[in-house]
């Protein structure tokens, strides 16, 4: 099986030789999508720059070449399709003052450093997921604002997408300019801590599958090669239904890449210096909204803080930071709670599911 850092390269070369294709493509968009979509949408001068920024963004064009096996005219319809996505859920209005404070208060997502593959990461805490307002209760102003309507949660991710598109852009050009052999920056991996959270209840995992899965499968459509590994920390057995629930509805690619483990092993994939504390690392950061500045730079939240602090939340690592193996043994949870190991990927290749996961 072909290893992460051997798919990474790849990807760096197939970057390199569709260099070509991913202009062409982007100025088919210009000619023949900016006529449609101004009739279309009635848009003006400023949301067309915005879709103009869109389209701009060469490693979003490399990602659906690379989904669609580098077919042009795929591409082409694919793109045209997520742009006016884009434009029916006004994504370029979604922003940090327009999403509840208790979501970056309390905060489900946010990035925090690099894994070993210098991938940004996403440190994801269960313990957040925000109170989901009753829907008799929607339209009433309760003065709570701990509480968030299912529409705010999902703009919430759509938010998150955007900042990581951002985000893998700025870093690939950043790098490109820098002079790195390898500068395409297509992922980002999420660390997802599922210590202190709290138990579903039957109607919220109804919404669950009928809703949220539905919804970010949707969103992994139009944003394409984007989520990297999934590290999964402190699974307990009161989860196991959502992971049953989850298997059901994803697809084996997507659950593939989700990685069950302990502060054992999850240094094999982020190192310690980029791992917080409370996760068995040494970073000692404390994550604050107010001087995050992945929001301000791409989330469009006004900045409250200096150049020394932005740049000690942004250190761009060095370019070879691989592990001698990314074939580390990994953990999947059974029925009951308990842990099972697994090698991912390991030699051989295939992942096998321990008896009691279904």
């Amino acid at each position: 099986m072909e290893s992460q850092r051997e798919k990474l390269y790849r990807y760096n070369d197939l970057y390199k030789q569709h260099r070509d294709h991913v202009r062409t493509i982007q100025a088919r968009l210009k000619t023949e999508t900016f006529p449609l979509i101004t009739e279309k949408f009635a848009l003006d001068k400023e949301k067309l720059a915005k879709v103009e920024e869109y389209i701009d963004d060469e490693v979003t064009i490399f990602r659906f070449l690379k989904k669609t096996r580098f077919d042009l005219s795929h591409a082409y319809r694919k793109l045209h399709a997520a742009i006016e996505w884009r434009l029916n859920n006004n994504v370029d209005a979604i922003t940090y003052p327009t999403l509840p404070i208790t979501l970056f208060r309390d905060p489900i997502v946010h990035f925090n450093g690099f894994d070993v593959l210098n991938r940004p990461l996403v440190v994801c805490r269960l313990r957040n997921y925000p109170q989901i307002k009753k829907k008799e209760r929607e339209q009433e102003d309760t003065g709570d604002d701990a509480e968030v309507t299912f529409e705010q949660l999902e703009r919430m991710g759509i938010f998150c997408m955007e900042l990581g598109r951002k985000y893998t852009l700025e870093m690939s050009r950043r790098r490109e300019n820098a002079g790195w052999e390898r500068p395409l920056t297509t992922h980002f991996s999420v660390l997802v801590d599922m210590s202190g959270g709290r138990v579903f209840s039957w109607k919220s995992l109804q919404y669950y599958q009928t809703r949220l899965i539905p919804f970010a499968l949707n969103l992994l459509k139009t944003y394409p090669s984007c989520v990297g590994g999934v590290y999964v920390l402190n699974f307990a057995p009161i989860y196991h239904t959502l992971w049953t629930v989850a298997k059901l509805v994803l697809p084996e690619k997507a659950t593939s890449r989700m990685l069950f483990l302990d502060e054992g092993s999850v240094t094999e994939m982020i190192k310690e210096e980029n791992l917080l504390c409370e996760h068995g690392g040494k970073s000692t950061t404390v994550y604050n909204h107010e001087t995050d500045p992945i929001l301000v730079r791409y989330g469009g939240k006004l900045p409250t803080f200096t150049t020394a602090d932005a740049s000690a939340n942004d250190e761009d690592p060095g370019e070879e930071c691989w592990p001698v193996s990314l074939n580390a043994t990994a953990t999947t949870p059974t029925s009951d709670g308990k842990w099972a190991g697994w090698r991912w990927p390991g030699s051989g290749g295939a992942r096998v599911e321990p008896e009691g996961v279904v």
